[in-house]
């Protein structure tokens, strides 16, 4: 279900996976939002059980970059990526670079 789309459209897209880890999702997002927001986030959370839904929304309600995706259910690694990017080609304007990460690869400044 996607619970919010992005309203900006930045040259570099960036695809999320999320499963649970909600302190490891909270450090990915402050350590990413960290850097300027010249960038558009598709987050997908595959069936988390934790907080991490909540704290997702908290995060998409703050930032117009930010598509959000709660999954009821794990669709796995490639059923999360493909679902990011058939949400990236729906979109009227398309990102010059898309990027795939899950969760708890961090991203340093200045990337």
């Amino acid at each position: 279900m996607i619970v919010k789309k992005r309203k900006t459209n930045n040259q570099t897209e960036i695809i999320v996976l999320s499963l649970n880890n909600v302190q490891i999702t909270i450090k990915f997002l402050k350590l990413l939002y960290s850097s300027p927001e010249d960038f558009d986030l598709i987050m997908i959370d595959n069936g988390s059980s934790d907080q991490t839904p909540d704290i997702l929304r908290q995060f998409a309600d703050q930032y117009d970059n930010m598509t959000l995706v709660l999954n009821d259910e794990n669709t796995g690694v490639i059923g999360g990526r493909n679902q990011g990017y058939e949400i990236s080609e729906s979109m009227t304007a398309k990102s010059k670079y898309m990027m795939f990460l899950d969760n708890d690869q961090f991203i340093e400044p200045g990337c």
